[in-house]
């Protein structure tokens, strides 16, 4: 009986954690949709933004756009990496850091983690870590990535770096989620767009203050559009690791009720045994 009791509360509990599992995955579905929704959404501006930074690149003139578009000098990178601030997303950190560990060598750059699992993996490695944040994109605001890029900007602007990138692990579809990089600084030129309007055009304001005004902008939406993208694959990650814990929690629970059921009938078997023996005595 005792061996009964034993598997009957171990059923009982995997019970309650499939309830806990099947909530996550719910809750991970409904971000998955909500964020998968605005990066959709917000494709469009942040090609747009992409489209006239690359148009207007080919009407700067002057020495003082150059160090937008040319890697500085020196050894060290900067790379903004994003990893996820829970846990219980499968290998969604490791797959990152594995990325770092096979792709960028800790001699030649220091690193910037948002994200508390992944701020936790790095420090146990070789490499410079110069900032760290936990980052929640419900409570991250326009402002926030706007101070974000200000700062990449003058770390890139006073040449403490050759160039600045961000990894990111990068959303296809559901199944297929690859850590990539993208490179924020130097200005990536499309030397490709042989297009022209056949004249240089007039600007107003001048071509100065579009820049200025456009730059911050440019930034914001590249980091925003990484962010959301990092999000959209966290949540897929998520959903997919508490629907193969669901399913992992069913085929418990479909041994234990067999096991249970064997172990029932042998105390069936041996009591009508034992019922039986003592009416011949």
């Amino acid at each position: 009986m005792s061996n009964l009791i034993r598997i009957k509360s171990r059923k009982n509990s995997i019970v309650k954690t499939r309830k806990v599992l099947n909530a996550m995955e719910l809750i991970a579905s409904s971000k998955y949709s909500k964020y998968q929704n605005k990066l959709l959404s917000g494709q469009g501006f942040t090609n747009e933004a992409i489209a006239l930074m690359r148009f207007l690149a080919k009407y700067l003139h002057g020495e003082e756009y150059e160090p937008y578009y040319t890697f500085n000098e020196g050894e060290k990178d900067l790379y903004l990496i994003l990893t996820s601030q829970m846990g219980l997303c499968g290998s969604y950190n490791n797959d990152i850091l594995k990325y770092v560990e096979n792709n960028i060598s800790y001699l030649n750059a220091d690193l910037i983690i948002l994200g508390k699992k992944g701020l936790n993996l790095f420090k146990n490695k070789s490499y410079r870590i110069i900032d760290g944040t936990f980052v929640n994109i419900d409570y991250v605001h326009k402002n926030d990535l706007l101070k974000l890029a200000a700062t990449l900007t003058n770390y890139f602007l006073d040449k403490n770096y050759r160039s600045i990138s961000v990894i990111y692990t990068k959303y296809i579809n559901a199944l297929t989620l690859t850590p990539t990089i993208k490179q924020v600084f130097p200005l990536v030129e499309n030397k490709e767009d042989n297009t022209s309007i056949g004249y240089e055009p007039l600007y107003d304001p001048s071509v100065k203050d579009i820049f200025e005004q456009l730059l911050p902008l440019y930034i914001h939406s590249l980091l925003e559009e990484a962010l959301l993208e990092a999000e959209v694959a966290l949540d897929a990650k998520q959903k997919m690791a508490m629907k193969q814990a669901k399913d992992n929690a069913d085929e418990i629970i479909e041994n234990l009720d067999l096991t249970y059921n064997k172990k029932r009938q042998e105390e069936i078997t041996n009591e009508l045994n034992d019922v039986t023996l003592s009416t011949f005595r």
